[in-house]
């Protein structure tokens, strides 16, 4: 079960960074994970940015291609083990799309 351990994003490496496109999420693994969710959401950190969001995936790491130049997106992750049980969402991050 993976109530208490929590996921860390690790980049964009701080909040409020200026990335350009594609822009390379990445967390740390936990051990008894078998898939991720992550969420990526628009400035206001509750709207997703897309009908895409919130996606499953298995490694710990996704590509997020989109958004405009000075827009400012958030994110955040959580795990979820063999049981289907998830684990607590990290903390927020936020980046800025630049050229």
């Amino acid at each position: 079960m993976l109530q208490g351990l929590n996921v860390y994003c690790s980049v964009p490496p701080s909040n409020k960074q200026a990335v350009s496109r594609p822009v390379r999420l990445t967390w740390n693994k936990l051990a008894d994970a078998e898939r991720y969710e992550i969420s990526v959401y628009q400035s206001d950190e509750q709207t997703p940015y897309s009908k895409s969001y919130p996606q499953m995936v298995t490694s710990t790491e996704h590509v997020f291609d989109a958004g405009n130049v000075g827009e400012t997106i958030a994110w955040r992750v959580r795990a979820f083990d063999k049981a289907g049980n998830a684990g607590a969402y990290s903390e927020i991050r936020t980046f800025t799309i630049q050229q």
